[in-house]
């Protein structure tokens, strides 16, 4: 196969029915096993040589020389892409638009999505949310700390708050974290956030617009995560107990593990 040519039709079957039986068994997947399973049969050999096309194309890996193949991240992105949604009820799809529009925050939307994704698929609800690179600023609040500890919150324009305690090594007083704060809303409410800390980067080398003492505690908010919304993603999970109903045909030893990653 040509390196990252589309996939033929039967090398897409073969790939399916390879993720297919991985998911349900958890083990290697060997061409005999994929030659009893189609309806329109092909020697293992066909299917082995289908499989090695698969392996060079970076869909399939082979944990050892003798095993069968694993499916990779790969295989399972072109898998999961390759899925039909089923179509709900157009009364279920407005009143779905209509509460998600009315969650205030991503968190909510986020938890609320794998409340439906539980109920849908009576299985277990993964949902997750990336902060965006782009989000905006809409305004910091500075709270002092006993013990020279600061209370960061930091507020986007699309609702998402965050906060982090962070310590100093010289004490902030109530009216250097109003200025800071005062100073930074002013100047940057509205900015992306990378753009704004590059901003204030540069201007904390040039700007004398706060007094010098200030400046340092400014200085060191900044390295501490002022105006850094981190990379860390919203996740919600709910229904764990649904697969205690499934048959999943596991171990004791293998659920505990399962549960244990989720």
């Amino acid at each position: 196969m040509k390196s990252h040519a589309p996939l033929g039709s039967r090398h897409r079957e073969i790939l399916d029915s390879i993720v297919r039986a991985y998911i349900e068994t958890g083990e290697p997947v060997g061409s005999r096993t994929i030659s009893r399973s189609r309806s329109n049969a092909l020697s293992p050999a066909s299917i082995r040589n289908v499989m090695a096309d698969l392996a060079e194309e970076g869909f399939l890996s082979q944990p050892h020389t003798s095993a069968g193949r694993i499916p990779t991240e790969k295989a399972f992105r072109h898998y999961a892409g390759s899925l039909t949604a089923g179509r709900i009820l157009t009364v279920d799809a407005e009143r779905l638009r209509s509460e998600f529009s009315g969650l205030p925050t991503v968190e909510a939307q986020v938890e609320r999505s794998c409340h439906v994704l539980m109920e849908l698929t009576r299985n277990v609800g993964i949902a997750a949310a990336m902060p965006a690179l782009l989000q905006q600023l809409d305004q910091i609040e500075l709270v002092p700390l006993a013990d020279r500890r600061v209370l960061m919150i930091l507020a986007t324009r699309d609702h998402m708050v965050r906060n982090r305690v962070v310590s100093l090594d010289e004490a902030a007083t109530p009216e250097e974290l109003v200025s800071i704060r005062n100073y930074v809303n002013r100047n940057f409410s509205g900015w992306q956030l990378g753009n704004a800390r590059r901003e204030l980067l540069r201007r904390m080398m040039e700007d004398r617009e706060l007094y010098d003492a200030t400046a340092r505690k400014l200085q060191v908010l900044y390295q501490k995560g002022l105006l850094d919304a981190g990379i860390s993603p919203e996740v919600h999970m709910e229904g764990a107990s649904n697969l205690l109903g499934l048959d999943l045909h596991l171990t004791r030893e293998k659920l505990r593990d399962l549960l244990q990653a989720l």
